[in-house]
């Protein structure tokens, strides 16, 4: 939450998920190197947003900048 509040104001995180527009699935992986894949499904389960990295500011910046303008999560 606090990467996506940093790297990404124009989106409001909620906790209820019948709410959300879109759900984040973030998985961490490795132990001594660690590997973030993130991924993001719209409403209907469809796939909007697939990346993986060492740094997950990275991806939230990469997910963020690919939004439409005017539209928000």
């Amino acid at each position: 939450m606090k990467t996506l509040n940093e790297k990404c104001p124009m989106v409001t995180v909620v906790n209820q998920p019948d709410k959300a527009d879109y759900f984040l699935r973030l998985d961490r992986n490795g132990i001594f190197i660690r590997s973030n894949a993130m991924a993001v499904f719209n409403r209907n389960g469809e796939m909007v947003f697939a990346g993986a990295s060492v740094s997950l500011g990275k991806e939230v910046t990469r997910f963020c900048t690919g939004l439409p303008v005017g539209k928000t999560p």
